[in-house]
């Protein structure tokens, strides 16, 4: 993985990205409030779809809707309709801090500090159950088509839904919390200086390797391709190769950004990876 250019243009910390890992185009979002189009290969011509009066330290693009969530600190979830330059508060959540927000069909899910999962639906703009982790952190979680992995104080946990709510099953526990991602069918967990394969249907680990490049702090796996990339506390990147029986972990590339890495994201068929950097700017990295 080679870095290529940074993308200009916030005026403060750039807070999250979003986009289809399969398109050139991405959206990020500042903690200047504004939400920015961009194409991974035009850096200079980013187009500001609209600003918000807040900070948002989640947002997701659903390709179904065509339109990008977000989660807004203190007001709720967001709808933003990029194309028509407008935004609307589908669930208010007021007094709440949020972390994370993702998006399949007709549910989102939102992890709030404090330990609770929220799910909501998004035709209906309801909630439609929250789950308590039992964490005073904000839980790790990733969505697999319809269930839900996350970690808490009962362990590494599946949970299903449907319309009735959430429906817990079998757990996993590891000593320490983890930050997790999916590569096909399996999860991976990152735990100090260990990275644990779990395999989701028998829910087991199948092998643990040590890292040695000390802990990760975030994951950017995919269904797609036997490759993460993972952020280490540093703030530098590593490449990792995955297969059924082993991980192989590459030399960490020295971060760009001058600062803290907030947020990471797929573009164009997994051919980059784009980082939000506390700097104000964004980095495309091409990844090989």
């Amino acid at each position: 993985m080679r870095f290529e250019s940074f993308f200009t243009g916030h005026k403060a910390s750039v807070l999250a990205l979003a986009g289809n890992p399969k398109e050139p185009f991405f959206f990020s979002v500042g903690a200047d409030g504004l939400v920015v189009r961009w194409n991974v290969h035009n850096p200079d011509e980013g187009d500001v779809i609209i600003r918000l009066n807040g900070i948002v330290p989640s947002m997701t693009y659903d390709k179904q809707s065509n339109c990008l969530y977000a989660v807004l600190n203190q007001k709720g979830i967001l709808e933003i309709d990029h194309t028509k330059r407008k935004s609307e508060l589908i669930v208010p959540l007021p007094s709440t801090s949020f972390n994370k927000l993702v998006v399949s069909g007709r549910y989102g899910i939102a992890s709030a500090k404090g330990g609770e999962l929220i799910l909501f639906e998004l035709k209906e703009k309801k909630i439609i159950d929250r789950i308590q982790t039992g964490l005073e952190s904000t839980p790790q979680f990733i969505l697999d088509e319809a269930k839900l992995w996350h970690y808490g104080t009962q362990g590494f946990d599946t949970i299903s839904w449907d319309e009735n709510g959430f429906k817990r099953s079998d757990s996993i526990h590891f000593k320490e919390d983890v930050c997790i991602t999916s590569v096909g069918k399996y999860i991976w967990a990152s735990e100090e200086d260990f990275l644990h394969m779990v395999d989701m249907k028998k829910q087991g680990k199948i092998f643990t390797i040590e890292t040695k490049h000390g802990h990760f702090i975030k994951l950017l796996g995919s269904k797609e391709s036997g490759f993460m990339v993972a952020l280490l506390k540093s703030g530098d990147l590593v490449t990792i190769e995955t297969s059924k029986k082993n991980a192989l972990v590459g030399q960490p590339v020295q971060k760009e950004h001058n600062g803290a890495i907030n947020d990471l994201l797929w573009s164009e068929n997994y051919t980059f990876v784009i980082t939000a950097g506390r700097d104000k700017k964004i980095g495309v990295w091409r990844f090989n």
